[in-house]
């Protein structure tokens, strides 16, 4: 399983892309959710999503005007089972669908998931730590009412996880964290442009992409993006406490460099004297 460490910096990163950014058939009703008074003024009620028993966590949400869609992994102890769950809302949270499994099989080893949509178009991509380690891909058109096919995105992953994804129209872009080179792990790269049917390096291509070269460990991958402008950063050991390191893409991930013209080279962000 990832390290202790690499959640703390995927919850950091989160936050900091926040700040910085400022076919399955199922039942179309929408049936209310208990909630759980004793909000702060300007804040909804808590409202429970899941109920699912056993294990619920590191979940991802995107909204597209009242449209609110979320997915999480969800855990079974006896026996060991994972799964990827899904619901969404369409009137801003007033009310939600039924929380449905959309990954399928129960030997997934999942942890983290993210989630972007484009109109009607939701794509969601998780991570596998058991024997079938790597990247995964499911995608709907209809609002998430059916889902297409499940498509392995990573090809030759060693313990690959944190993946992000970013939607531009039918551009859909994912990367990850992958430790396949050396003993560090690295920032690997795939994009469709045909709305999840292929996936190529950005180049191509058929095969995954490596777009960071450091010399130490890395972690918490994040991507966001505007246009045909994609942005990444992670969590990165280098320098001998963890830094933010920053990558950029101005031609819908063919090239990327540091923001000043240097290729396949990240920009240090952050300047630490201790774990970032």
């Amino acid at each position: 399983m990832k390290p202790a460490r690499d959640m703390i910096l995927f919850s950091f990163i989160t936050g900091l892309l926040m700040l910085s950014a400022m076919f399955i058939p199922v039942s179309g009703s929408q049936n209310p959710i208990n909630k759980t008074d004793g909000a702060p003024l300007g804040w909804s009620d808590d409202i429970t999503l899941s109920n699912l028993g056993e294990q619920d966590k590191y979940c991802s949400i995107k909204a597209n005007g009242a449209d609110i869609h979320v997915v999480w992994s969800h855990t079974n102890y006896g026996p060991l089972e994972y799964y990827l769950y899904y619901t969404k809302s369409n009137d801003g949270g007033e009310t939600w669908e039924p929380a449905r499994n959309i990954s399928d099989k129960s030997d997934f080893g999942i942890i983290y998931s993210d989630i972007d949509v484009s109109g009607q178009n939701i794509h969601v991509v998780w991570d596998d730590d058991t024997g079938w380690d790597g990247i995964y891909y499911r995608n709907s058109t209809d609002g998430g009412e059916t889902w297409n096919s499940i498509k392995r995105i990573s090809s030759n992953g060693v313990d690959a996880g944190n993946p992000s994804i970013f939607i531009n129209n039918s551009n859909v872009h994912i990367l990850w964290h992958d430790f396949r080179v050396g003993t560090n792990g690295q920032v690997f790269y795939r994009r469709s442009l045909d709305g999840g049917i292929t996936f190529d390096n950005g180049q191509g291509v058929d095969e995954d992409r490596q777009v960071s070269f450091s010399p130490a460990d890395i972690g918490g991958v994040n991507m966001v993006g505007d246009g045909s402008n994609i942005s990444v950063i992670w969590g990165d050991e280098r320098d001998g406490d963890w830094e933010i390191y920053w990558m950029i893409s101005k031609d819908n991930g063919f090239t990327w460099e540091n923001g000043t013209g240097t290729p396949n080279v990240g920009r240090k962000l952050t300047d630490s004297t201790s774990d970032s």
